[in-house]
């Protein structure tokens, strides 16, 4: 059975990162608290619930003895690990990660689902048994589904592709974990379909965006707005997939599981050459400290165990966190964070004066609408977004301004 709440992946680092009421000392107490908490429920079984966290502290009270403000600045972790990882809505990175006996873990990876499929059809699912609650959810039925899909349309205004995405989870959960084929689900409120126009900014907002930031940050951005790459193909970029001599970076296993190659600026070699010496140091220090190995694909891991210990399989942008592998007894080094360098993005918009709502996305529209206006086939940019659909990359030439076009008010004053 699937336990309802939070999924049992929360990233606490960036938890404490993006509270901005917490000072350093109580954000490492709290973190301190968080993942103790974790492992004691990853370790006993429990689930992520109030009722386990009060057993922990009855538990940890009896063998420890704390003075009571110990015992106060534990329970305060642990009111604010509740408090911020439901608060952060649907955006969990992996800490912990499924135990194999997770019968949805186990179903997904036998049919070769991506990990990110994972983590949203996981999402959803626990979304429902939240809402389902006091019910359990292996008593769902279609009348349920049906009622849930209407609620998520009528008063969580989700977007069509949004309730798809509710759907496929939910289809998933009956036809593998139920062991039941769903009857006509066709009956509930739709979503309805919001034509949107990408945000793209100009060329010389782009310039004082990357201006406004500093570091790993800024090098992060200028190779999304480089190469249009989305933010998960490039937080999963390894030191190997970037090829300076064809000034070339290769995406492994990007959306639909497509491998493909985008453009390197010439422009940021340099930076890049730069970057590449801190990450060959990071790695350095961390052999000498007995980090373990990095976190390979899990086919790749299992058959070139030795690679995950090699400079050329490293994050090409490591982040500072680190997990614990309790299989394997050791640390590991995981990605810079989503959430952080979308933060220093949207610092950066403020500071260069920007009055359009930033996301690290808007750089692959930025990408797409320039090259556009700088003349590029529609057929080439859909291989260097990989877009399935040329109606995807259609997009952006509603968005892409032509030099020719004036407006008429203009002709009235030239």
């Amino acid at each position: 059975m699937l336990h309802s709440g939070i999924p049992n992946y929360i990233d606490v680092d960036a938890l404490v990162e993006n509270d901005p009421d917490l000072n350093r000392k109580k954000g490492h107490s709290f973190a301190i608290t968080s993942r103790w908490f974790l492992s004691w429920i990853h370790k006993n079984g429990h689930d992520f619930s109030v009722s386990s966290a009060r057993q922990f502290v009855s538990e940890v009270t009896n063998s420890r003895k704390p003075s009571d403000w110990q015992l106060k600045l534990w329970k305060d972790g642990l009111n604010w690990l509740f408090k911020n990882s439901r608060s952060s809505k649907m955006s969990y990175n992996p800490v912990l990660p499924p135990s194999k006996e997770d019968p949805l873990h186990q179903k997904m990876r036998v049919g070769q689902y991506s990990e990110s499929t994972e983590r949203t059809y996981r999402v959803w699912i626990n979304k429902f048994s939240e809402w389902f609650q006091p019910r359990d959810i292996g008593e769902m039925t279609d009348d349920d589904l049906r009622d849930f899909l209407s609620y998520l349309a009528v008063y969580e205004k989700v977007s069509k592709s949004t309730q798809q995405i509710a759907l496929n989870a939910m289809i998933y959960y009956c036809r593998k974990i139920q062991n039941r084929e769903p009857g006509d689900l066709s009956d509930f409120r739709r979503a309805r379909a919001k034509k949107r126009e990408p945000v793209v900014l100009s060329q010389n907002e782009v310039k004082n965006l990357l201006e406004a930031m500093t570091g790993t940050s800024k090098l992060m951005a200028s190779v999304m707005y480089g190469g249009g790459l989305r933010i998960s193909e490039l937080l999963e970029l390894r030191v190997k997939d970037i090829d300076i001599e064809r000034r070339d970076v290769v995406i492994h296993g990007g959306k639909g599981d497509k491998d493909r190659r985008t453009l390197l600026p010439t422009a940021l070699v340099e930076d890049l050459g730069r970057h590449l010496l801190k990450v060959h140091n990071l790695w350095s220090k961390d052999q000498a400290e007995g980090m373990g190995p990095t976190i390979l694909p899990e086919a790749l891991g299992r058959k070139f165990k030795k690679q995950s210990y090699s400079y050329e399989w490293q994050w090409l942008f490591p982040g500072k966190s680190k997990i614990w592998n309790d299989q394997l007894k050791v640390h590991q080094r995981v990605p810079f964070q989503s959430r952080t360098f979308t933060r220093h993005l949207q610092r950066a918009s403020k500071k260069a004066s920007i009055c359009k709502r930033i996301s690290p996305h808007v750089l692959r529209h930025c990408f797409a609408t320039h090259m556009i206006e700088a003349g590029i086939t529609i057929d080439r940019l859909q291989e260097l977004m990989g877009h399935s659909s040329i109606e995807t990359t259609r997009i952006y030439l509603h968005v892409a301004r032509n030099e020719n076009e004036i407006s008429p008010f203009d002709r009235l004053y030239t």
